[in-house]
């Protein structure tokens, strides 16, 4: 998809989202923001998974000797 094609999709959705929302001012930047998301997900090449949110590393169980203190 084009990069004007993806723009123009992303301005519809958030359109779609601002009239759903009953055409409150002020929120703009979450519907487009939303609607991004939703397009650019969508767009997605099959076999190719989206990027994780990075992990915490994991605890480490405290040690026995620290626990029976």
């Amino acid at each position: 998809m084009a990069m004007l094609d993806i723009e123009g999709a992303i301005r519809s959705r958030a359109y779609e989202f601002w009239q759903a929302e009953g055409q409150r001012p002020g929120r703009d930047l979450d519907h487009w923001l939303r609607a991004e998301a939703e397009i650019k997900g969508a767009a997605q090449p099959a076999g190719k998974p989206a990027k994780k949110p990075a992990r915490s590393p994991a605890r480490k169980p405290a040690s026995k000797a620290r626990a029976k203190a």
